[in-house]
């Protein structure tokens, strides 16, 4: 319901303000007197919209701006819009309170705005409202002409089936959720029962293909452990008598060994024997051998003797040698020439006896010179010098030639010595060499065949007496001719321990003898294996045999096993997929008759064609065609019925005269106005009037005659009592006379810039 609204400069409107009660009110005045000014303030406050064109011709002409204030009640709560614009018209700001809180402000795109809040308040568009509560000047008949289906899409957004609509698009997201809950249950969507139900077929089926498999494996399986067992039973035989057959092995090796030890000390007599024999036959040799090797040593003692003195002598002229040439170290004896001693010794004096008359003749001078008697003194002393001098040097010519004559001597000692010492190195050399050689006959006769003659010597004593203890060369070749019969039996032992002989007493015959009794038990004791194994049928190839094939039978029968294993584990692998089917089966049949459920109630009953929403549409324009034909009644019109129906999704107005169904462009002007304003008034009484508690029509009065104009009159007050808030524009006010209502008369002066006065008459 509306409260009040206030214009401020909105077309001829100064600054207006109007405050609506509940009931009939009334506005009348002349054209152009600003009656509908208030319808499109009242629809500009809400959506911003308005039916003069232009938003600047909204505005009061020479006004700077202006603002519409509006003031409505609905679902309990008070709302409080305001608008302002500029002188262009331009929106400066719109604000949206509800019980004086913001809602919200602004009309920018992208953004929350007021009139979309509006709409989402009152649950109809601008053009909606229009259609159902506001019937502005010129718009009363044109919903008999609207376009059908655009008819349909009024009318279901007036009986608030878009909500349906909104409603059936939310139910496919709730649809789609519940889809998407199952399928995170178990995987599965509602709709893919058949799938389901088709793997839970190949399961099956693949179950009962595998338990045929199964069945021939355990078959198979059953088949080869009985032939296993009796492979098994045959083999603890053959091992039985394998046992048998290794202890006449270890027999016969304990035989052999006793065999070969006998066998060691016959060879050992034998070699000893042969080894004697051999030494035995050396003797004479190595006794003729010895006797030459004593001489040799007192041949070689007596060249090392002679040796020895030699080498002593020519050691003691080396050492004579070296020291002469020690002394002749330098000297070049050949060219030494020296005068006799006699010579020497006159020519000494005769310069001696120079020298004192020199030393005379300048002793004189001297003493002269002390007496200071000068002269000439320096002659005489240089010739004192050089005759001290001359004597000097004969002196030392003296000392030379005795010098040069000792070493001539000893120069002619040294080359005897080396003509000693070539013949003595002659007489080594040949000395030498025959020592050489008497050493080399006596290592010659030393060793024979490499052993030295003094081993050989003492070996054959020894071999002596051990030939001796054998008793003599005859025991010596009975054990050699008694060890090569060991070795021939040594031989038999060891072919039938390979198996490469069969087993017979005659392996054993006679070496009771050989072996004394020491071999007597054992021997005794494998002649009865040796006949318990032949009863036994022991074969060494047939168990050779029978164990690869047991090993054989183990290897598949351990290949089928794994592989009824694996099989039977897919099986009951198969088997808990096929039961976690059936129960996520379960779940989607379950769902699935949910999801049906839930698909017909969104198709049938919030579906615009659903059975509900079309059986409420059916109701509903019933209830349309009802009200019209209420108010049809209260007009004088001759239209005795009016219905408006539903046909291929389109809405249409369907009017009779007399019973008979008419064609609306056949009614006169007054005919289709009345028809109008009853389709209108049905409209907005069951759907818009009800719901928002107001209705506004704009000149309804238009092409009415005087008495329809006077039962309208009626018709209006009626419409008040079931509709709190009804306002009614006309120019016609001799119509609303004595009416219980609010009136309120509109007037402007002669001039175009005048504003508009209100006056309330009751």
């Amino acid at each position: 319901m509306i409260g009040r609204v206030k214009l401020k400069n909105f077309t001829c409107h100064e600054e207006t303000e109007i405050a609506f009660p509940e009931g009939l009110t009334i506005f009348i005045g002349r054209n152009g007197s600003g009656k509908s000014s208030i319808i499109d303030a009242i629809t500009y406050a809400l959506y911003g919209g308005h039916s003069r064109g232009r938003n600047q011709n909204i505005v009061r002409r020479g006004a700077a701006n202006g603002m519409v204030e509006l003031e409505f009640y609905h679902g309990g709560s008070r709302y409080h819009v305001v608008r302002s614009f500029d002188s262009s018209g331009n929106l400066q700001t719109a604000v949206l309170r509800r019980d004086d809180a913001l809602i919200v402000a602004g009309e920018k795109k992208k953004e929350a705005t007021v009139s979309k809040a509006i709409e989402e308040i009152l649950g109809l568009s601008y053009d909606r409202m229009r259609a159902a509560v506001i019937i502005q000047q010129g718009e009363l008949d044109r919903i008999i002409s609207a376009d059908p289906k655009g008819l349909k899409e009024l009318f279901d957004d007036l009986m608030g089936l878009t909500k349906m609509e909104e409603a059936y698009q939310n139910m496919l997201e709730v649809l789609k959720d519940f889809e998407g809950r199952i399928i995170r249950e178990v995987g599965r969507s509602p709709r893919e029962i058949d799938k389901v139900e088709e793997e839970i077929k190949q399961l099956e089926d693949k179950i009962n293909s595998a338990e045929q498999e199964a069945t021939a494996l355990r078959n198979e399986l059953d088949m080869l452990k009985r032939e296993k067992e009796r492979v098994e039973d045959r083999l603890k035989e053959l091992k039985r008598a394998k046992g048998v057959r290794e202890d006449i092995n270890r027999g016969l090796l304990e035989l052999r060994n006793q065999l070969a030890e006998k066998a060691r000390k016959l060879q050992d007599v034998s070699r000893k024997g042969s080894e004697c024999l051999e030494k035995i036959g050396l003797k004479d040799e190595v006794k003729r051998r010895l006797e030459r090797i004593e001489e040799l040593d007192a041949v070689i003692q007596g060249l090392r003797d002679q040796i020895s003195s030699l080498k002593a002598k020519r050691d003691e002229a080396e050492r004579r040698l070296r020291e002469i040439e020690e002394r002749l170290a330098g000297v070049d004896v050949s060219s030494l020439r020296a005068r006799t001693l006699e010579e020497i010794k006159l020519d000494a004096r005769r310069k001696a006896e120079k020298l004192r008359d020199d030393a005379i003749e300048l002793g004189k001078d001297l003493a002269l010179r002390a007496r200071g008697d000068l002269r000439h003194d320096t002659l005489l002393r240089q010739q004192v010098d050089q005759d001290l001098e001359d004597v000097v040097e004969t002196v030392s010519e003296a000392y030379s030639s005795a010098l040069a004559t000792h070493l001539i001597t000893l120069a002619m000692e040294a080359d005897k010595i080396r003509e000693k010492l070539e013949k003595m190195d002659f007489e080594l050399r040949s000395l030498n060499k025959n020592l050489e050689t008497a050493i080399e006959e006596k290592d010659r006769l030393s060793k024979l065949d490499g052993v030295d003659i003094s081993y050989l010597h003492k070996d054959i004593e020894r071999a002596l007496k051990e030939l001796e203890g054998m008793g003599g060369e005859d025991a010596a070749k009975r054990a050699k001719a008694l060890l090569e019969e060991v070795e021939q039996r040594l031989n038999l032992l060891d072919k039938a321990i390979r198996g490469e002989a069969e087993l017979d007493e005659r392996l054993i015959e006679g070496l009771d003898g050989l072996l004394g009794d020491e071999g007597r038990e054992l021997t005794s004791k494998l002649r009865r294996q040796i006949g318990e194994l032949r009863a036994m049928r022991f074969d060494p190839k047939e168990l050779e045999e029978l164990e690869s094939k047991e090993k054989e039978l183990i290897d598949r029968i351990s290949r089928l096993e794994t592989k009824l294993q694996t099989l039977e584990e897919k099986m009951s692998q198969d088997r808990g997929e096929v039961e976690r089917l059936r129960r996520v089966k379960d779940v989607l049949v379950k769902a699935k008759e949910f999801y049906d459920l839930m698909e017909k109630v969104r198709n049938e009953l919030y579906h615009r064609d659903g059975k509900v929403l079309k059986s409420l549409r059916t109701w509903i324009l019933g209830r349309l065609s009802d009200h019209a034909r209420r108010y049809l009644d209260l007009l004088d019109v001759r239209i005795d019925d009016v219905r408006i129906e539903e046909e291929n999704r389109r809405i249409l107005f369907k009017c009779f005269v007399r019973g008979r169904e008419v064609d609306k462009d056949m009614l006169s002007g007054g005919e289709k106005v009345a028809l109008a304003l009853a389709i209108r008034l049905a409209i907005g009484d069951v759907l818009g009037a009800q719901r928002l508690g107001f209705f506004i029509l704009d000149e309804p009065t238009i092409h009415l005659d005087s008495e329809n104009r006077r039962r309208l009159a009626e018709l209006f007050t009626s419409l008040s009592r079931a509709v709190r808030q009804v306002i009614v524009i006309t120019h016609d006010e001799e119509v609303f006379e004595g009416v219980e209502a609010k009136i309120l008369k509109f007037e402007r002066g002669q001039s175009p810039d005048s504003p508009t006065i209100i006056q309330e008459l009751s």
